[in-house]
């Protein structure tokens, strides 16, 4: 079995503020799909009422 999609939810500013740099610094974002490109797999994100959710899929 082969995982397909992870989802990963930050509630914290500082939190989301510190994986956005992380992944900024490491990876190149892709502003015409609104996502970064990880080694094997993308990353997105979406801001929600009270949470913000990043997205790791194939």
């Amino acid at each position: 079995m082969v995982c397909e999609k992870s989802i990963l939810i930050l509630n914290t500013d500082s939190d989301v503020e510190n994986l956005i740099k992380y992944l900024n610094a490491k990876y190149t974002y892709d502003y015409m799909n609104s996502r970064w490109q990880v080694l094997n797999c993308f990353v997105s994100v979406n801001r929600m009422i009270d949470s913000t959710v990043f997205r790791f899929y194939q």
